[in-house]
């Protein structure tokens, strides 16, 4: 996968989600995101990064994406 298409994937279910991707490997499959939302205000860790994996679990499943290493995070005030 691109970091673009990560990107719109996260996108589609989290509109406001400012993406950092750092492909770890080069193959494109193993990456490190962070992701910054509003959406994620008042949300234990478990909650967040469930709806970060919601939004990419196609491509998890197919193995597009095979590693993740998440930082989840809401935007300073």
């Amino acid at each position: 996968m691109t970091p673009e298409e990560i990107r719109d994937a996260l996108r589609q279910h989290i509109p406001d989600a400012e993406v950092a991707c750092k492909d770890l490997t080069g193959t494109g499959d193993h990456w490190q995101i962070t992701v910054t939302s509003a959406l994620f205000s008042g949300k234990g860790l478990l909650a967040q990064h469930r709806l970060v994996k919601d939004a990419l679990g196609g491509h998890l499943k197919d193995r597009s994406l095979h590693a993740l290493s998440l930082k989840t995070q809401t935007p300073a005030t």
